[in-house]
Order: structure tokens, then C-alpha cells, then sequence
């Protein structure tokens, strides 16, 4: 009978998530593999939709898209037409035992992209929510809001992490944490040298088992804004565009505010540097929307060991901000900006986010995705 080792309670790290694999529960390349979630492979058949939609419970997605009644036909090549909606499969095949679940999350360089993407699962009624013993087929929706994208070679938009407990870290644990080890540091005059922040001194807080991170207007460049730009961009390659054909950079107002428009795409920053432990994985949730009807993430999920470095030696990064306001808005520095949660690893991962490559481990300040040249 096919098992799976599990220590503790909470979200499965590297070293469970290749058990899985290696027992058939999910299949999956070993690169594709993080410390704390895995990273989904499209399919190449595309299938252009009307909109985003539900799935009908006990219903499988492609029956939803063929009730559709336009004739709905896949299609490759690969090329995501800005502003209009896409039906993807996913090649990895799923089939939970009945104690793991799983959540889907952007990957970093779909949200800097301003990719609105979706996990859709058969039979499921929920967006990015896989429940325990399913086994059926995974497909995301795809809306790419700024730009055309084309999709080249093997390409993964988002990602899947598996639980088998909700053990988000309530309030008092926070707290401990923060004064043990510190989850959010502050540079201090601008030094490299950051100061720790204590639960007690955040200024604005929610008490619901989230920190509220603040918005950076202080640095010299503090965010970028999208160009208007008909020319698509390649998914996967690094470096390949210059920056200035797409983004126009948004230097320290001299005012105290900044003005969003409701029409453009930001990529802003955090105030705070954020570290998150490598036995703690963490993910970034909506504002409440009685702080400002905006939405300032689309890629959620920040890997065991961010900010950590590979020994220990570092005190967290600032986080990368994927800004839409939904009315024209001023924002101030030091204003919330976004909000996380911490939650609990069943085992410290093998591996830790700051100790693999990755295109945004250096990052100081807002960082355009990797597909950009500064």
C-alpha cells in the first residue's frame, strides 16, 4: 500500500513532497520541485475562452467548456493575447492520499507580468484549492492583463503546495517568533545593518494571524509603471528585453504622496525587509478592503529560507509588490501596502529557498521579472 512519511502537522516540505512522487501520488520532474511547493507544467493545447468561470460541482472542466456552446477549440503556438481569457491543462497528474490537501499560487514572474492566473480543478467549485483524495485533471486559467505573452518550451505559471493541517501561526506565536528571531527588519538610516521589529511596535495590525507590511516611497527609484507596448514577450528566457521598452521608472515623489492610476500596472515595494525561518513557509493575503480597494500581490507564496541566506547570515529581503488599484488612488509612505501569514512546516525542508538559483534572491527594492534588462 502506498504511504507517505509525515512528521508533524502543517505544510510538506521538499523532502515529503518527493516522496509523494516517488509513490505515485503526484507526478513531477525533481526540478520543478521547491523547498516547500511544486512548480505546474502547462500543456500545450490552449483553449481561448469567453471569460473566467466556475466549475460546477461534480463537473469536469473541459464538459464546463464544451457547455459553452461556441465551439470552444485547443489550439498551440502558444501565444496569450493580451486581454483575452485561456483554458490551460496541466500535464502533472494528481492523486492525493485522503490526509493532503493543496493551494495554488502564482510564481513570481506570472505576477510581474500582470498574468492573472488560476488553478481550476474537475469537479471542484473552488479557484485554486485541490481537497484530499482528489485525483482528476488540474488546468488554470490564464487573463494576461499588460502585456501578450508567448509561451515557449516547458512552462510553469504557478504553483501547488500541499498540506495535511491549517497550522497558520496564531497571534502569540507570531509575537514569539519575532522577538526570538525576527520576521521583519527595518534598515536603519539607510545602512546595510537592519533592526528587528518587534510585534508590539507594528503601527497598523489586524490581529487575524497577519503581519501588514508598508509601502516604500523613500528609496530613490520606488516602483516602475507599465508601458503601453504591443510587442509580446517570451516566457521563459532571462534578460532578453530592455526594461525602458515596457516600464517607465517612478522616482521618490517629492511630495509625501503618490498618485496610482486605476488603468496602469505598478510593481512597488515593501518598506520592511521581510526573512522568513527556514521551518516556516509563508503567503501573502488580500488587504481588507476598509485599508483601500486596491490589490497589491498576485504571486502568494514566499518559500521556506527568503531573506534567510544560506547559513543564516542575512536579515530578510523587501518584498516585490504587483499593484492594481481599482480607483484612482494616493498612497503614502509607510502606508499598509500588503499583508502575510506564517505558517508551520511539518519538517525544516533539506533545501531552503536562499541556498537554490533563482532570478530574485538578490533583489533590493522593486525587481521587474526576469525577462528584463536594467
Amino acid at each position: 500500500m502506498r504511504n507517505v512519511h509525515q512528521i508533524g502537522k502543517g505544510a510538506l516540505p521538499i523532502q515529503t513532497l518527493l516522496e509523494l512522487v516517488e509513490n505515485g501520488f503526484i507526478t513531477a520532474d525533481e526540478s520543478t520541485i521547491k523547498p516547500s511547493s511544486i512548480d505546474l507544467v502547462l500543456e500545450d493545447n490552449i483553449y481561448e475562452v469567453p471569460g473566467v468561470f466556475q466549475v460546477e460541482p461534480g463537473k469536469n472542466v473541459l464538459d464546463m467548456v464544451k457547455s459553452f456552446g461556441q465551439g470552444v477549440h485547443p489550439f498551440s503556438g502558444g501565444m496569450l493575447q493580451k486581454g483575452k481569457t485561456y483554458l490551460i491543462p496541466i500535464s502533472n497528474k494528481i492523486d492525493l492520499p485522503k490526509s493532503i490537501y493543496g493551494y495554488a499560487n502564482l510564481k513570481s514572474t506570472s505576477g510581474r507580468l500582470d498574468m492573472h492566473v488560476r488553478l481550476l480543478a474537475d469537479k471542484v467549485p473552488w479557484y485554486d484549492f485541490v481537497p484530499k483524495s482528489f485525483c482528476g485533471k488540474l488546468w488554470v486559467l490564464v487573463s494576461p492583463k499588460t502585456f501578450s505573452i508567448q509561451l515557449n518550451g516547458k512552462s510553469s505559471l504557478n504553483q501547488l503546495r500541499l498540506f495535511n493541517s491549517d497550522t497558520r501561526l496564531m497571534s502569540e506565536e507570531l509575537e514569539q517568533v519575532m522577538q526570538k528571531d525576527g520576521l521583519l527588519f527595518s534598515p536603519q538610516n539607510g545602512e546595510l545593518f537592519k533592526s528587528k521589529i518587534r510585534y508590539k511596535d507594528l503601527r497598523v495590525r489586524d490581529d487575524d494571524r497577519s503581519l501588514l507590511l508598508s509601502l516604500d516611497l523613500q528609496s530613490k527609484i520606488v516602483g516602475y509603471r507599465a508601458k503601453e507596448n504591443i510587442n509580446p514577450i517570451e516566457y521563459n528566457c532571462n534578460e532578453k528585453y530592455l526594461y525602458s521598452d515596457f516600464f517607465e521608472v517612478i522616482e521618490k515623489p517629492k511630495g509625501n504622496f503618490l498618485k496610482l492610476d486605476s488603468k496602469s500596472f505598478y510593481i512597488l515595494s515593501s518598506l520592511e525587509n521581510v526573512m522568513v525561518p527556514p521551518d516556516l513557509a509563508c503567503e501573502m493575503a488580500p488587504m481588507d478592503d476598509r485599508l483601500g480597494d486596491f490589490r497589491s500581490h498576485y504571486a502568494g507564496f514566499i518559500d521556506p529560507g527568503w531573506g534567510y541566506g544560506k547559513a543564516g547570515e542575512e536579515q530578510g529581503r523587501q518584498l516585490t509588490l504587483e499593484v492594481r488599484v481599482f480607483e484612482d488612488m494616493l498612497v503614502k509612505h509607510g502606508q499598509p501596502i500588503a499583508r502575510i501569514k506564517f505558517e508551520q512546516l511539518i519538517a525544516t525542508p533539506d533545501v531552503q529557498y536562499d541556498q537554490i538559483a533563482s532570478n530574485y534572491t538578490k533583489q533590493v527594492g522593486p525587481k521587474l521579472a526576469k525577462q528584463f534588462k536594467m
